[in-house]
């Protein structure tokens, strides 16, 4: 959401809009690996999220950019699918929006609580693109962590476990290998 951000990844922005998400099932948690945000729909969910909104849509920034530049940003968004979400921008067009949204195999099992510097890269996006005040009211109430040290709640996703199984195949082949010369 964080247009300085998109800017140091060499994406040309278009146009940028605020709006909002207009399925009221969908919501932003803090379950993408490493204690990002994702989107996921109230059905979906183990439990109820951390962190309400006070209105209960999901408010951000509806950005316009090449093709070549969103396949550009796809590329760096590590972890994330490609979802289409139907949003209203604040002066009430519809739009359908690309929107990434994690991957279950990066997808951590519970909520956690952001790190302060992520969110804060969040709460700045708001301010630069004039989201409801409200909104960044909500945002400035969420509860954040020191960004180094975080626990094992914030890896704990299918993928580490892929990788830890990967090794051990790996390792398994390569003592194969070594007993039969």
């Amino acid at each position: 959401m964080n247009f300085l951000t998109l800017a140091r990844r060499e994406i040309r922005v278009l146009s940028r809009d605020p709006a909002t998400v207009v399925d009221p099932a969908v919501r932003l948690v803090f379950k993408h690996q490493g204690g990002y945000a994702t989107l996921e729909r109230a059905e979906e969910a183990q439990e109820e999220p951390r962190f309400r909104p006070y209105d209960g849509h999901v408010h951000g920034v509806l950005y316009r950019v090449t093709r070549a530049d969103f396949e550009k940003l796809s590329k760096r968004e590590g972890g994330y699918l490609v979802q289409e979400l139907q949003v209203r921008t604040y002066d009430g067009a519809a739009h359908t929006a690309l929107a990434f949204v994690s991957n279950p195999l990066f997808k951590l099992p519970q909520e956690v609580c952001p790190t302060e510097a992520y969110l804060a890269k969040v709460r700045d996006g708001a301010a630069d693109n004039y989201l409801d005040p409200g909104y960044q009211a909500f945002l400035s109430g969420i509860t954040t962590v020191p960004s180094a040290g975080l626990g094992s709640e914030y890896f704990n996703t299918p993928s580490k476990y892929m990788g830890y199984s990967f090794l051990v195949v790996v390792g398994l082949i390569t003592l194969a290998f070594f007993f039969q010369h």
